[in-house]
């Protein structure tokens, strides 16, 4: 009996020390956001948030979430050289790298390439490639994110009246 409950107490503790590396593991594997900026209305009433997260392989993606603005099929997700924008015209003369069209109103996420140098980089916007219009822009911010932390938008709350990033 006392083999017998030897084995148990070892196949409990196998069984727990398994739970433990898996959350580990799951937390060490996880995209870590680096960068994270609140939409503000530009053109049209919007709200979401970019963040910027780095891969485990250090590949680095642009994660759009709780995105609401007025949908167009020629919506494009820019990253622009400048810390923020409030018109058209300053997107429209900055230097912006187009990462991909916006798919209707959903989370959604870009890989942006290896060649891609995110600290260039201060803001993320909406842009009708169309008619030149920018919907909404989010400038970005180094952030501190942990575990405890449940999403970027409170993380982002506590830094809002933070200066803006700079390269």
């Amino acid at each position: 009996m006392r083999v017998g409950g030897a084995l148990r107490i070892q196949a409990g503790g196998l069984a727990l020390l398994f739970i433990v590396a898996g959350v580990l593991g799951y937390a060490l594997y996880q995209p870590k956001p680096i960068l994270a900026g609140v939409f503000h209305s530009v053109a049209h009433k919007s709200s979401g948030t970019a963040t910027i997260l780095r891969r485990t392989d250090g590949q680095f993606v642009l994660r759009l979430s709780h995105l609401k603005t007025s949908f167009r099929p020629d919506l494009v997700v820019c990253m622009s050289e400048i810390p923020d924008a409030f018109d058209n015209e300053t997107i429209d003369k900055a230097s912006r790298l187009v990462v991909g069209s916006l798919q209707e109103m959903a989370d959604q996420s870009f890989v942006l390439g290896p060649e891609v140098d995110i600290s260039r980089y201060g803001s993320v916007t909406v842009w009708s490639s169309k008619y030149q219009v920018n919907f909404a822009t989010a400038p970005l911010r180094h952030i501190a994110f942990s575990s405890s932390t449940k999403d970027v938008r409170s993380v982002l709350s506590a830094t809002h009246n933070q200066p803006p990033m700079t390269s």
